[in-house]
């Protein structure tokens, strides 16, 4: 495992044209101060640049970084079940 799991900075960004063909959603603490939330916005972004036709972004106001947080627990099951209806399709 290259970085112990981690990407080099700005490689994701870099590489992002390797994952336009996939369904992309992400939720992101308002309040996110370990990965702040102008990089959520940056990669969908990248993604919509590069082509991806599905990418959705929902900015979780008074949550941070847990995904334990209730917010964010409900923005990602809101998430995977629009994930699921468009599976459908």
């Amino acid at each position: 495992m290259r970085n112990a799991g981690f990407l080099c900075r700005g490689e994701l960004l870099d590489r992002v044209d390797r994952i336009k063909h996939l369904k992309v959603a992400i939720c992101h603490g308002r309040g996110d101060y370990v990965c702040q939330p102008q990089a959520a916005w940056r990669l969908a972004q990248g993604l919509r640049k590069v082509g991806c036709a599905y990418v959705d972004l929902e900015f979780v106001s008074g949550a941070g970084h847990s995904d334990s947080e209730p917010g964010l627990v409900d923005a990602m099951i809101r998430a995977s079940d629009k994930l699921a209806e468009s599976l459908k399709d």
